[in-house]
């Protein structure tokens, strides 16, 4: 596990160098709680049990790309891309970028993605949380399996939001995780960063919250050898 960690903290460090901020040495913020400790914290946070990748392939995912435009989306993009790409368990058969290069000239594909990252959640352990198949019609699920081809889950990051305050950056946002093969939303999680304002701060907490995420999902969704 702790080889794990210092890959991808390794792979954050060097895309938050790329794109010309100070990473996770600028990191103001006290170390992202456990699962259990923030499941105990924050109602927002959905886990569902029952998850069983083929542990042969591992997790086989595609990440949905960020509801924003211009190069603050493209290096964030890229951000989820690496992590995910170089965290062992998972196998990225879809990348974000990938994704939006399709989204050009897939209209029908355009309108579903904007369907599920508008779609906000407010499940709560011990209920059923809404699939896709409860908002999307049959043809449209099965439209969006087949663009994604044989991928295990769907990441859904949205609701990003900065802000500039008082010398300080904030910034939020919500991963969502849906098993395509049975449509059930697995994961929801709410991620915030705070950090002195500065070049490139956004993007530096932003990949901050990449990397928080990224150990809570998998914490969550690999087998515990990993």
């Amino acid at each position: 596990m702790r080889v794990h960690r210092l890959r991808v903290i390794a792979t954050c460090v060097s895309l938050a160098a790329l794109c010309g901020c100070a990473g996770t040495a600028s990191r103001t913020t006290s170390a992202a709680p456990t699962s259990t400790q923030h499941a105990a914290a924050d109602p927002a946070r959905y886990v569902a049990g029952g998850f069983q990748p083929d542990p042969a392939r591992g997790v086989v995912m595609a990440i949905m790309p960020v509801p924003m435009t211009g190069d603050m989306a493209a290096r964030i993009d890229l951000g989820f891309d690496r992590c995910f790409a170089d965290t062992p368990g998972f196998q990225l058969r879809y990348p974000s970028a990938q994704m939006r290069t399709r989204m050009n000239g897939d209209h029908k594909l355009v309108l579903l993605l904007n369907q599920i990252s508008k779609l906000e959640t407010d499940s709560k352990p011990g209920t059923t949380a809404p699939g896709l198949d409860t908002f999307m019609a049959t043809h449209e699920l099965a439209h969006l399996r087949e663009v994604l081809m044989t991928t295990d889950i769907l990441l859904v990051p949205s609701a990003f939001e900065f802000g500039d305050k008082n010398k300080t950056t904030t910034g939020h946002f919500t991963a969502r995780i849906y098993d395509l093969r049975t449509g059930r939303l697995l994961f929801r999680d709410v991620f915030r960063q705070t950090m002195p304002s500065g070049h490139n701060a956004q993007i530096a907490a932003a990949m901050e919250m990449i990397l928080t995420a990224n150990a809570r999902i998998a914490a969550d969704l690999l087998p515990k050898s990993h």
